[in-house]
């Protein structure tokens, strides 16, 4: 319930601040753990850094007004892979920042990357592959771009994007069908 929350309170910053002058600049919003984000460790549980990326995302492309394009257009978003990182624990009551930048797009995806702040010191990296879909099909990037008014080349060649797209390829290929040896026991 708390995300709810959360996502007005993104909606209501819309109304105040200015539009993102870039797409390409990186936007931050400020968070705090309260007690029903913590795990039984008392800190930010893993689960909660994976929504407040989705919450940060759609901040995001509010700022930028795609949010406006997609829903004019009717596309939906799909996100297709997300790693996350974790390197140090956030505890309750502490305010923390989130730092998202919009690293590229290919063919089919288009890219994240999400920073997690507290104290000074970066407590957990992520990135994200989405896609923009309409009729079960995807939607290239650059058109999603052009509808919105952005015209700004391609930065191909970022290294994490590609050797992320290297590994998930790799992760795609690895055995495609179930081991139904496992949990079998020996005759």
């Amino acid at each position: 319930m708390n995300l709810y929350f959360r996502m007005i309170r993104i909606l209501l910053r819309q109304l105040w601040q200015a539009k993102m002058p870039s797409i390409t600049d990186t936007r931050k919003i400020q968070f705090r753990v309260w007690p029903f984000d913590c795990d039984p460790n008392l800190h930010l549980t893993n689960s909660r850094f994976i929504a407040l990326i989705d919450v940060c995302r759609f901040d995001f492309l509010l700022g930028t007004g795609l949010k406006l394009g997609i829903i004019k257009n009717r596309y939906s978003i799909i996100v297709n892979s997300l790693e996350i990182t974790f390197i140090r624990e956030i505890p309750p009551f502490r305010k923390f920042s989130v730092q998202t930048k919009f690293m590229g797009w290919d063919e089919k995806y288009y890219y994240f990357e999400s920073r997690f702040f507290y104290d000074g010191k970066l407590c957990a990296y992520a990135n994200s592959r989405q896609a923009i879909v309409k009729n079960r099909k995807i939607v290239p990037f650059g058109e999603v771009l052009a509808n919105a008014g952005y015209n700004i080349p391609n930065p191909r060649g970022n290294p994490v994007i590609e050797s992320w797209r290297k590994f998930m390829g790799a992760k795609k290929n690895h055995e495609t069908k179930p081991n139904d040896t496992i949990g079998r026991q020996a005759a």
